[in-house]
């Protein structure tokens, strides 16, 4: 029996005997139990099971990301991979030609001397940076790279470079590591051994995930420490390098490129003084050759050209250009090339 002719048949019955009329009261009733049914037929197991499967998703999503990040290995990306070696490059090779670093001769960089400010007696300074402009220069594609797994002195991972010199000889750098992401703090710690030269380098890289700045700490002794920092500005890239006796920077220096082209290396704070723009040349006879203008303040000026002797691949010739005085010719030693001897006949090379 439908609801409208129940209520019609109580209020007629109602009218008969004079009773109050309730009839709305229990249509409002009828309606409530309506109301209650249709919730009651909402609520099944189909609504119980999509929540469910969208929450088990969900959970699934967020811990393989999790697991993603944590395992995967930061080297992967040739990016960063590229950036962390030739931040290594620069952050060794302030003791490698100078390894014997003793206090007094730390504090001998702190002279503003202003007899130093030409050229001849900052060359030696500047050439510490010859094998960073050499690799950075004339590799102009990523990094020829391999990743293996290791088992050494608790590292877990190498990571290998291979690098073409001005010379076309391959030179080989490595580098062991291993690393601990913290996932609560998004960032990141990579303890490594950086063999270059045949010499090792214990360092610790420290960094924010996702974000492409980070730190170098390497420590020379108890005492004395570098520290670089990179960091990324538009298309800018910058190394600042600071050198530390204790909790005093002795010396600072800022290496800055924004491509393959040019790089400009600037001495801040220490003995050595000066701007140096590096560029890569092509010479006629397909050697290459570092042009460097540099300019020492206001007492010093001019251009120094950067050429391999073919006599002894081991030896710069320098063409010192300043501007008002005579040029002049020196040689000196090459800082050894990246790795651990010349190699020209190496299969990578062809």
């Amino acid at each position: 029996m439908k609801d409208k002719k129940i209520i019609k048949i109580i209020k007629q019955k109602a009218d008969d005997k004079n009773i109050p009329d309730v009839s709305m009261m229990i249509k409002e009733k009828i309606n409530i139990l309506n109301q209650t049914e249709q919730v009651k037929q909402r609520f099944n197991f189909k609504a119980i099971y999509a929540s469910f499967a969208f929450v088990l998703t969900a959970s699934i999503i967020v811990m393989m990301s999790l697991f993603s990040r944590t395992s995967t290995d930061l080297f992967d990306d040739n990016t960063f991979s590229d950036q962390v070696v030739l931040s290594l490059m620069s952050t060794v090779d302030l003791v490698e030609m100078d390894s014997n670093l003793s206090f007094s001769s730390s504090v001998q960089l702190l002279s503003t001397d202003s007899s130093d400010d030409y050229i001849e007696d900052q060359i030696d300074e500047v050439l510490k940076y010859t094998e960073f402009m050499e690799t950075y220069l004339n590799n102009t594609d990523a990094y020829d790279s391999e990743i293996k797994r290791a088992n050494y002195l608790g590292f877990n991972k190498l990571i290998t470079y291979y690098f073409k010199d001005m010379s076309e000889g391959v030179h080989q750098i490595d580098f062991y590591y291993r690393q601990n992401i913290n996932q609560k703090e998004n960032s990141y710690q990579i303890e490594g051994l950086f063999i270059k030269n045949e010499r090792t380098y214990d360092v610790v890289i420290e960094g924010i995930l996702d974000v492409s700045d980070f730190s170098i700490t390497y420590h020379i002794n108890d005492m004395e420490k570098i520290i670089s920092q990179f960091k990324k500005i538009g298309d800018q890239q910058e190394i600042t390098l600071k050198r530390y006796q204790q909790d005093t920077v002795i010396e600072e220096s800022m290496i800055a490129f924004n491509n393959r082209e040019k790089v400009t290396l600037t001495f801040v704070q220490g003995k050595a003084k000066g701007i140096y723009e590096f560029t890569m040349d092509q010479l006629p006879d397909q050697a290459k050759m570092m042009r460097v203008q540099y300019q020492i303040g206001a007492s010093d000026d001019g251009v120094i050209e950067i050429r391999i002797n073919q006599d002894e691949l081991r030896q710069y010739i320098l063409d010192i250009i300043p501007n008002g005085r005579p040029p002049f010719v020196e040689e000196k030693d090459r800082p050894t090339p990246p790795g651990h001897e010349h190699r020209p006949n190496h299969p990578r090379n062809n």
